[in-house]
């Protein structure tokens, strides 16, 4: 397997914020904290901050999530697929 490059954006962000971002980048749907969390082995508190930080470079995008209205998704945005 052969990892991409990390945007310049996400290149000096943390370990979790940089592990969370290839966990968005090769999932074939968005995903849940929890999913995410489960994915990385990583505190809930950790994928949340970490998925913040994404979100704030612009990598990442909360979405709707169609059967829990209240547990949002999470999935790279346009800029975060470039």
């Amino acid at each position: 397997m052969t990892l991409q490059p990390l945007p310049p954006t996400v290149q000096d962000e943390g370990p979790t914020t940089r592990f969370v971002y290839h966990i968005l980048r090769t999932a074939d749907e968005p995903l849940s904290r929890r999913e995410i969390a489960n994915a990385t082995g990583t505190p809930d508190r950790s994928v949340r901050n970490a998925i913040q930080n994404l979100i704030d470079a612009g990598e990442a995008e909360r979405v709707a999530n169609p059967t829990a209205t209240r547990t949002p998704l999470y999935r790279l945005s346009p800029a975060g697929k470039e």
